[in-house]
Protein backbone atom coordinates (compact mmCIF):
# COMPACT_ATOMS: atom_id res chain seq x y z
CA UNK A 1 0.00 0.00 0.00
CA UNK A 2 1.60 3.32 -1.05
CA UNK A 3 -0.09 5.23 1.79
CA UNK A 4 1.57 3.15 4.49
CA UNK A 5 5.01 3.96 3.10
CA UNK A 6 4.30 7.71 2.86
CA UNK A 7 5.14 10.24 5.56
CA UNK A 8 1.47 11.13 6.06
CA UNK A 9 0.88 7.69 7.57
CA UNK A 10 3.53 8.27 10.23
CA UNK A 11 3.24 11.97 11.12
CA UNK A 12 0.47 11.55 13.70
CA UNK A 13 0.72 9.02 16.44
CA UNK A 14 -2.33 7.51 18.17
CA UNK A 15 -2.60 9.53 21.39
CA UNK A 16 -4.80 12.29 19.95
CA UNK A 17 -7.39 9.99 18.29
CA UNK A 18 -7.53 7.83 21.41
CA UNK A 19 -8.18 10.86 23.64
CA UNK A 20 -10.81 12.30 21.30
CA UNK A 21 -12.68 9.00 20.94
CA UNK A 22 -12.65 8.36 24.69
CA UNK A 23 -13.74 11.94 25.40
CA UNK A 24 -16.61 11.57 22.94
CA UNK A 25 -17.69 8.16 24.26
CA UNK A 26 -17.32 8.75 27.98
CA UNK A 27 -17.74 12.42 28.69
CA UNK A 28 -19.85 14.07 26.03
CA UNK A 29 -22.43 11.33 25.81
CA UNK A 30 -22.73 11.22 29.61
CA UNK A 31 -22.47 14.92 30.49
CA UNK A 32 -24.45 16.56 27.70
CA UNK A 33 -28.08 15.67 26.94
CA UNK A 34 -28.51 13.88 23.61
CA UNK A 35 -30.78 16.64 22.28
CA UNK A 36 -27.88 19.12 22.47
CA UNK A 37 -25.36 16.88 20.71
CA UNK A 38 -24.91 16.61 16.94
CA UNK A 39 -27.09 13.90 15.38
CA UNK A 40 -24.21 11.72 14.14
CA UNK A 41 -21.28 10.18 15.98
CA UNK A 42 -18.91 11.94 13.55
CA UNK A 43 -20.39 15.23 14.72
CA UNK A 44 -19.87 14.23 18.34
CA UNK A 45 -16.25 13.37 17.51
CA UNK A 46 -15.78 16.81 15.88
CA UNK A 47 -17.30 18.53 18.91
CA UNK A 48 -15.09 16.43 21.15
CA UNK A 49 -12.01 17.46 19.18
CA UNK A 50 -12.99 21.13 19.35
CA UNK A 51 -13.59 21.13 23.12
CA UNK A 52 -10.45 19.06 23.78
CA UNK A 53 -8.28 21.32 21.65
CA UNK A 54 -9.58 24.42 23.44
CA UNK A 55 -8.59 22.83 26.77
CA UNK A 56 -5.22 21.65 25.42
CA UNK A 57 -4.45 25.06 23.94
CA UNK A 58 -5.36 26.85 27.18
CA UNK A 59 -3.01 24.61 29.15
CA UNK A 60 -0.32 25.12 26.47
CA UNK A 61 -0.59 28.90 26.78
CA UNK A 62 -0.45 28.72 30.58
CA UNK A 63 2.55 26.38 30.41
CA UNK A 64 4.37 28.72 28.01
CA UNK A 65 3.60 31.64 30.32
CA UNK A 66 4.97 29.73 33.31
CA UNK A 67 8.03 28.60 31.36
CA UNK A 68 8.86 32.12 30.20
CA UNK A 69 8.27 33.64 33.63
CA UNK A 70 10.38 30.99 35.35
CA UNK A 71 13.28 31.39 32.92
CA UNK A 72 13.28 35.19 33.09
CA UNK A 73 13.07 35.11 36.87
CA UNK A 74 15.98 32.67 36.99
CA UNK A 75 18.12 34.88 34.85
CA UNK A 76 16.87 38.02 36.62
CA UNK A 77 18.61 40.14 34.06
CA UNK A 78 17.82 41.37 30.61
CA UNK A 79 20.26 42.61 28.02
CA UNK A 80 19.24 46.06 26.86
CA UNK A 81 19.94 47.56 23.43
CA UNK A 82 23.48 48.62 24.43
CA UNK A 83 24.36 45.12 25.56
CA UNK A 84 24.40 46.08 29.25
CA UNK A 85 22.88 43.60 31.64
CA UNK A 86 20.45 45.12 34.10
CA UNK A 87 18.40 43.52 36.82
CA UNK A 88 14.79 43.10 35.89
CA UNK A 89 11.88 43.35 38.24
CA UNK A 90 9.09 40.84 38.70
CA UNK A 91 6.86 43.13 36.66
CA UNK A 92 9.22 43.01 33.68
CA UNK A 93 9.46 39.23 33.87
CA UNK A 94 5.68 38.97 34.06
CA UNK A 95 5.36 41.31 31.08
CA UNK A 96 7.73 39.15 29.00
CA UNK A 97 5.77 36.03 29.94
CA UNK A 98 2.46 37.70 29.04
CA UNK A 99 3.81 38.87 25.68
CA UNK A 100 5.11 35.39 24.82
CA UNK A 101 1.76 33.81 25.73
CA UNK A 102 -0.11 36.52 23.83
CA UNK A 103 2.02 36.01 20.72
CA UNK A 104 1.21 32.31 20.79
CA UNK A 105 -2.50 33.19 20.93
CA UNK A 106 -2.44 35.63 18.00
CA UNK A 107 -0.05 33.63 15.86
CA UNK A 108 -1.55 33.18 12.36
CA UNK A 109 -0.86 29.44 12.58
CA UNK A 110 -3.02 29.23 15.72
CA UNK A 111 -5.89 28.06 13.54
CA UNK A 112 -4.32 24.61 13.75
CA UNK A 113 -4.72 24.69 17.52
CA UNK A 114 -8.51 24.87 17.29
CA UNK A 115 -9.24 22.31 14.56
CA UNK A 116 -9.03 18.53 14.89
CA UNK A 117 -5.25 18.26 14.66
CA UNK A 118 -2.82 17.11 17.32
CA UNK A 119 -0.91 20.43 17.45
CA UNK A 120 -2.60 21.73 20.61
CA UNK A 121 -2.05 18.44 22.45
CA UNK A 122 1.58 18.34 21.32
CA UNK A 123 2.17 21.99 22.27
CA UNK A 124 0.58 21.43 25.67
CA UNK A 125 2.71 18.39 26.45
CA UNK A 126 5.92 19.94 25.12
CA UNK A 127 5.50 23.29 26.91
CA UNK A 128 4.47 21.48 30.09
CA UNK A 129 7.65 19.39 29.94
CA UNK A 130 9.79 22.48 29.40
CA UNK A 131 8.04 24.36 32.22
CA UNK A 132 8.59 21.46 34.61
CA UNK A 133 12.25 21.30 33.60
CA UNK A 134 12.67 25.03 34.15
CA UNK A 135 11.26 24.62 37.67
CA UNK A 136 13.70 21.77 38.34
CA UNK A 137 11.30 18.83 38.03
CA UNK A 138 13.34 17.04 35.40
CA UNK A 139 12.16 13.53 36.18
CA UNK A 140 8.50 14.55 36.14
CA UNK A 141 9.07 16.42 32.85
CA UNK A 142 9.87 13.11 31.20
CA UNK A 143 6.19 12.09 31.45
CA UNK A 144 4.70 14.87 29.28
CA UNK A 145 7.61 14.57 26.85
CA UNK A 146 6.98 10.84 26.58
CA UNK A 147 3.29 11.51 25.95
CA UNK A 148 4.24 14.16 23.35
CA UNK A 149 6.24 11.54 21.48
CA UNK A 150 3.10 9.38 21.50
CA UNK A 151 1.06 12.29 20.09
CA UNK A 152 3.35 13.26 17.20
CA UNK A 153 6.38 11.66 15.63
CA UNK A 154 8.57 14.75 16.08
CA UNK A 155 7.98 14.48 19.83
CA UNK A 156 10.71 11.86 19.89
CA UNK A 157 13.18 14.67 19.23
CA UNK A 158 12.67 15.89 22.80
CA UNK A 159 15.07 13.14 23.76
CA UNK A 160 17.77 15.59 22.60
CA UNK A 161 16.81 17.75 25.61
CA UNK A 162 17.27 14.78 27.91
CA UNK A 163 20.72 14.04 26.48
CA UNK A 164 21.82 17.67 26.82
CA UNK A 165 20.46 17.85 30.37
CA UNK A 166 22.31 14.67 31.27
CA UNK A 167 25.54 16.04 29.80
CA UNK A 168 25.18 19.31 31.70
CA UNK A 169 24.57 17.35 34.94
CA UNK A 170 27.48 14.96 34.36
CA UNK A 171 29.99 17.72 33.65
CA UNK A 172 29.21 20.41 36.24
CA UNK A 173 32.84 21.48 36.62
CA UNK A 174 32.99 22.85 33.08
CA UNK A 175 31.06 26.12 33.42
CA UNK A 176 31.72 27.07 29.81
CA UNK A 177 30.31 23.75 28.62
CA UNK A 178 27.32 24.06 30.96
CA UNK A 179 26.48 27.49 29.55
CA UNK A 180 26.89 26.34 25.96
CA UNK A 181 24.73 23.27 26.62
CA UNK A 182 22.02 25.48 28.10
CA UNK A 183 22.08 27.87 25.16
CA UNK A 184 22.12 24.96 22.73
CA UNK A 185 19.12 23.46 24.49
CA UNK A 186 17.19 26.71 24.15
CA UNK A 187 18.04 26.95 20.46
CA UNK A 188 17.17 23.34 19.80
CA UNK A 189 13.97 23.70 21.81
CA UNK A 190 12.83 26.72 19.82
CA UNK A 191 13.65 24.90 16.61
CA UNK A 192 11.77 21.75 17.66
CA UNK A 193 8.65 23.70 18.55
CA UNK A 194 8.24 24.79 14.94
CA UNK A 195 9.03 21.50 13.21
Amino acid sequence: DPFLSSEEAHAFFPLFPILIRNFANNLLLVLIPAKLLPPTFEGVIALSALISNMIFFTVAVLSLHDLTYTLTMKQRCITNANGDRTNSSNTECLYIAEVSAGLLCINPASIFFSVGYSESLFAMLTFLGHALTARGYIYIAILPWFAASYARSNGTLTSIWLVLLAISKLLPSLEMFKFSATSKMRGIGNFLLYI
